[in-house]
């Protein structure tokens, strides 16, 4: 943990001297649907040294504080993390062919899985779970309130961060199941595309926005970030996420990165030419991740640039 602290200190110094050159660069609207304190906090940083502009948290920090969003993310950090046993909850412990040796570690591992799910559903809602497997989620009418309230406020966003775990389904159909539709986390399970595209265009705060960050797992795909995200925020001349597995919001590679797209967003998206694209690619540390940008209609990621007539729902 001291290790993880130490490197996530000498980051934020890391990109403090770049930010207080930056005058104000318009505010940031963090969209949370993981609980991700660590994400929070980097970007308070950086942009607490953006002149005037303003870090706003949907849900907002009045309905869920960031200090019990802290207590969320060491809960999956100490116990939730697979890392940490030998068996992951998601394989044969939920399984039925579950041979005899295993089945005392497994129902331990689930026992102490299921403890940190009701710590976690208290410290969202204020309520022990009716059950021992209820993950806390606030209401589409809670989540919504906050988000609508953050859009009507006296903003001017220039940059939307969305952070979740993302399925990796293509967001390419109104008929595509709801299961492969999802950006969920344990805060709001049902942030699809189709809805950030109803809620988040056309709105006055966000007439200016230059930028849509997407942190979770497979969100850039090429159908994802061409067909899906491409709709969103259409006026928004960058667009990023991840191709592959996203790492977990508290580890140090996912902060680093999510601080240089931060550092090369609003110079890429005005990026001219291709060679300028392949520049600040570039310039963001891959860590053996797989990321991608779309940049108006091209979209950049480690196997090139694909450039085609993009944003048209597929039937």
């Amino acid at each position: 943990m001291m290790m993880k602290g130490l490197k996530l200190f000498c980051l934020i110094t890391l990109f403090s001297t770049w930010a207080l050159a930056m005058e104000s660069s318009g505010d940031i609207l963090f969209i949370d649907l993981n609980s991700s304190a660590p994400e929070i906090d980097l970007v308070a940083h950086i942009i607490a040294n953006e002149g005037d502009s303003q870090l706003v948290i949907v849900p907002s920090e009045r309905r869920i504080s960031l200090e019990d969003r802290r207590r969320i993310t060491k809960i999956y950090e100490n116990i939730l993390d697979p890392a940490t046993t030998s068996i992951s909850e998601n394989t044969a412990c939920i399984q039925d062919k579950v041979v005899d040796s295993i089945v005392e570690e497994c129902n331990k591992q689930l026992s102490t899985a299921n403890k940190a799910r009701a710590e976690i559903y208290k410290l969202i809602t204020g309520r022990q779970p009716e059950t021992s497997y209820d993950i806390g989620q606030l209401s589409s009418v809670e989540f919504l309130s906050d988000l609508r309230e953050a859009l009507a406020g006296p903003y001017h966003f220039s940059r939307v961060i969305i952070s979740g775990h993302h399925d990796p389904g293509n967001y390419v159909s109104e008929n595509t199941p709801d299961v492969e539709r999802r950006l969920y986390g344990v805060l709001f399970n049902d942030f699809t595309a189709q809805l950030a595209e109803e809620e988040l265009n056309n709105q006055p705060s966000l007439h200016d926005v230059r930028s849509l960050l997407l942190l979770g797992c497979w969100s850039a795909r090429y159908e994802n970030l061409t067909q899906a995200w491409g709709l969103v925020l259409p006026q928004a001349s960058l667009k990023f996420g991840f191709v592959g597995a996203a790492p977990h919001n508290y580890n140090p590679v996912n902060l680093e990165i999510l601080a240089e797209v931060l550092k090369v967003e609003k110079d890429m998206g005005n990026a001219k030419t291709d060679s300028e694209l392949h520049r600040y690619f570039d310039r963001v540390k891959k860590n053996g991740r797989d990321f991608a940008f779309l940049v108006g209609n091209k979209y950049i990621s480690q196997r090139g640039i694909r450039t085609e007539n993009l944003l048209n729902r597929l039937p």
